[in-house]
């Protein structure tokens, strides 16, 4: 196991987010541990989480223009991974330079109903 493989691990059992027990997910199949990454989502927890994803990247030699975070806890884990990776002179920007939503709620804004889950460009 890697470096960053046991950290993640490690904030994962630490955050308790990484439960074992016996768990009813929500296609009605039984489990034996549940996964719940939003309690990794704290200040102090954050910087460590994306730390992983960011050596996880590096790791995976991947050529990539821009990171996705997708909605709602994404956003942020997203924001910290692209801070993480364009430390070193690279610009890694979120979602190609525009925000996309990719869950569908029907908003008001700017004088007319927007249904998220369509590009918004800004």
């Amino acid at each position: 196991m890697k470096d960053y493989q046991q950290k993640f691990l490690n904030l994962a059992l630490e955050a308790k987010a990484l439960e074992f027990g016996n768990f009813t997910l929500k296609s009605g199949r039984q489990s034996p541990y549940f996964f719940n990454a939003a309690k990794m989502l704290n200040g102090s927890n954050l910087y460590e989480l994306a730390s992983c994803y960011e050596e996880a990247i590096k790791d995976a030699d991947i050529e990539f223009d821009c990171i996705y975070g997708p909605a709602y806890k994404g956003i942020f884990l997203g924001s910290m991974v692209a801070v993480l990776l364009s430390q070193n002179g690279n610009n890694y920007p979120l979602s190609n330079n525009y925000f996309n939503f990719n869950f569908f709620l029907k908003k008001y804004f700017c004088n007319k109903w927007l249904h998220q889950g369509q590009c918004t460009y800004y």
